[in-house]
């Protein structure tokens, strides 16, 4: 056995791809395993401390490493025989910030979805229908990680918004647009990933933004 000159990794003494990270063990630079190695003793110093000791690095954290595709089959690119869901990718490769954008959103629509239903047993019953909604769609939210989730959820609150400034004089359900957008442009990152996984088995190690 030996150990991969980029992540540490141990593999076969045959090896020619690590089963790790997806690099080519056999074209190496001194001075990218070098640097490699020095973040690795940094990476381990940081989780010293953590449960079950260090850790490896995660591939967002040495991804400008990397100067070629890495894929999930190393040594026979192309696209996946067994391959992921959508939803599992969205949760193994989406970046922080998209994830939170989803979940804050997520919870709007709870909040407001709560909060319709109280005003329908104050008689009005149109909120009924804002009720049914967002339910619906913290549910899709919470179970379907599609950039059409949140541009469905946006364009309602948009219209919602519209209908409170001409009807009342003021608008509503501006930070539900705001969280709308931010999820409609992260979740489209996520997808084109998710294409180009399906059709070459690529990976968004260092192809995705924001990380």
């Amino acid at each position: 056995m030996k150990n991969c000159n980029f992540c540490g990794t141990e593999i076969p003494d045959d090896s020619v791809f690590c089963s790790s990270c997806g690099r080519n063990i056999t074209q190496t630079n001194d001075a990218e395993v070098q640097q490699t190695a020095d973040t690795n003793v940094q990476q381990t110093d940081v989780n010293s401390n953590q449960p079950g000791g260090a850790r490896p690095l995660d591939y967002s954290e040495y991804k400008h490493l990397h100067s070629e595709p890495v894929y999930e089959n190393p040594e026979n690119p192309g696209p996946p025989q067994n391959p992921m869901s959508s939803n599992e990718f969205f949760k193994k490769y989406a970046d922080k910030n998209t994830k939170s954008m989803f979940s804050a959103l997520m919870i709007i629509s709870i909040i407001t979805a709560v909060a319709s239903l109280a005003l329908c047993f104050m008689d009005n019953y149109f909120y009924l229908i804002d009720m049914l909604f967002y339910a619906v769609m913290a549910i899709c939210l919470a179970k379907i990680k599609k950039w059409y989730i949140p541009l469905i959820t946006t364009c309602y609150s948009g219209i919602g918004s519209l209908l409170m400034l001409f009807t009342s004089g003021r608008p509503s359900g501006i930070l539900a647009l705001i969280l709308g957008i931010s999820c409609i442009s992260g979740a489209k990152k996520v997808d084109a990933a998710y294409k180009r996984y399906l059709q070459t088995g690529e990976l968004p190690y260092i192809n995705m933004d924001n990380k």
